[in-house]
């Protein structure tokens, strides 16, 4: 996150133009319920969010949902992290170079589908891809105990996703 040259009016209205449901709350709770997403994100309250994003369900050809999330101010936000240091490590072409005194190597890979399904992105970024909050009573049986115990039905919470957003 880079904030330096930015405007913090600039990211508003970003997020007020892009952080929308895209459907009817009843459609974007029962995206949330269903258990093969429920693992994808994590409830919290709503001031607990860093920017809030869009998200839209449109069907996929096994007729369940496909979520599109639409982290544009989080995406403002964010810098190059090649501009702001060489780490050093030069990927890809380290392979080339890689010595092996055996006649095998071993090497895994991911494909695009586990990269935005599987592998968590790091705890502090779940805060910037936040999506709409709603009122705790509509999720109230999503919600975690320790969650529950600190709001009330009328509270707003907001599911964080926990993965990265594609694109």
């Amino acid at each position: 996150i880079d904030t330096v040259g930015k405007s913090k009016v600039l990211f508003d209205e970003i997020e007020e133009q892009f952080a929308f449901v895209g459907g009817s709350e009843d459609q974007f709770v029962s995206y949330f319920a269903r258990p093969d997403v429920q693992c994808l994100w994590e409830w919290h309250l709503a001031d607990e969010a860093s920017a809030f994003c869009g998200v839209s369900a449109v069907p996929k050809k096994d007729s369940k949902q496909r979520k599109i999330l639409m982290p544009c101010s989080f995406n403002y936000m964010l810098t190059d992290p090649q501009a702001v240091a060489f780490t050093g490590l030069p990927g890809g072409t380290a392979l080339a170079d890689l010595y092996v005194p055996g006649d095998a190597v071993q090497v895994s890979t991911m494909d695009q589908d586990n990269s935005f399904t599987r592998a968590r992105a790091p705890r502090w970024m779940w805060a910037w891809a936040t999506a709409p909050p709603v009122r705790a009573q509509s999720v109230w049986s999503l919600l975690p105990a320790a969650l529950r115990a600190e709001c009330c039905p009328s509270t707003w919470v907001a599911p964080q996703y926990t993965r990265l957003a594609m694109g």
